[in-house]
């Protein structure tokens, strides 16, 4: 169990195992333009602009990852949608008095300044998609 006090530090063999092993998740939800309507994210004109605003947001930057150097925007994101799935685990399960597996990769502090850099791109593409007109809807299990 991780205690406050513990420190936890990455292995590069630990970071090389993340990024090989790591899954791209595609987008869900949908966005809606006065143009377009309301469309899913997967579908085009949407799917396009993002991926410019994308491409331009995350331009020429790259994150070292310990020996590794990462620059793919699309990895980049996951591992911010990794970690913070991570620490929503952490919270759950450390509320209900379950063990909580560490795992490095996410809880090495050192990658914190990694991760807000992730996220101030990640925040910038959705200004840039949100200056084209495209306005995201809130994800709801079920329509009536």
């Amino acid at each position: 169990m991780l205690r406050p006090w513990h420190v936890v530090k990455a292995s590069q063999s630990d970071i090389n195992n993340y990024f090989e092993k790591q899954v791209l998740k595609p987008q869900s939800g949908h966005v809606e333009h006065s143009q377009y309507g309301k469309i899913a994210v997967t579908e085009e004109p949407y799917k396009t602009e993002y991926n410019e605003c994308l491409k331009q947001s995350f331009s020429g930057e790259s994150f070292m990852f310990g020996e590794l150097e990462v620059s793919d925007p699309e990895r980049l994101k996951q591992y911010s949608s990794d970690y913070l799935m991570h620490r929503l685990a952490f919270i759950v399960l450390k509320n209900s008095r379950r063990d909580v597996s560490i795992k490095p990769i996410f809880d090495d502090q050192s990658f914190k300044p990694i991760l807000n850099g992730i996220q101030n791109l990640t925040s910038r593409t959705l200004d840039c998609v949100k200056s084209k007109g495209w306005v995201y809807l809130p994800n709801k299990k079920s329509e009536k």
